[in-house]
């Protein structure tokens, strides 16, 4: 065999080997973002009446595709989405699917973003409202806090 081929296959036994390195110790993005995370928001005092929100956000990748169930519980709310998410410039975008059997006031098209996470810590991601905005005037910094991961 030419000292050619001996260098072709050696530099094809070589890149094969990089591919797989790269592929096992390059975390996959996606999941990254799996997990459950949870939002509160507490309406003023002075209002007489108890207002509470409780958002859930659970997040599942399914082959590198991130499915979303968005559940959000409180006074005057009974909101079930399900959604896509979009991994932009280390962002996710949350992204209107569907509704979930009993959801109360439908009001998102298909494909709109409802809001966006960024990172802020392991555990605090902030919200970035989209077509879906917070039931408080100003909800300040909101963070999701992940609680686990799936």
């Amino acid at each position: 065999m030419s000292k050619f081929i001996i260098g072709i296959i050696i530099v094809i036994i070589l890149g094969a080997g990089y591919l797989l390195l790269q592929s096992d110790s390059t975390p996959d993005s996606a999941y990254r973002w799996v997990g459950t995370y949870e939002y509160s928001e507490f309406g003023p005092s002075n209002s007489g009446s108890n207002q509470t929100w409780v958002y859930q956000l659970i997040i599942l990748s399914d082959e590198g595709q991130l499915g979303i169930s968005l559940n959000i519980d409180g006074f005057q709310a009974l909101v079930r989405i399900m959604a896509n998410a979009i991994e932009r410039d280390g962002k996710l975008d949350i992204v209107f699917e569907d509704y979930g059997s009993d959801n109360l006031f439908p009001q998102y098209e298909k494909g709109e973003v409802l809001l966006s996470l960024e990172k802020v810590t392991e555990e605090k991601y902030k919200i970035l409202w989209g077509a879906m905005a917070s039931y408080l005037q100003d909800p300040g910094d909101a963070q999701f806090l992940k609680k686990n991961i799936l």
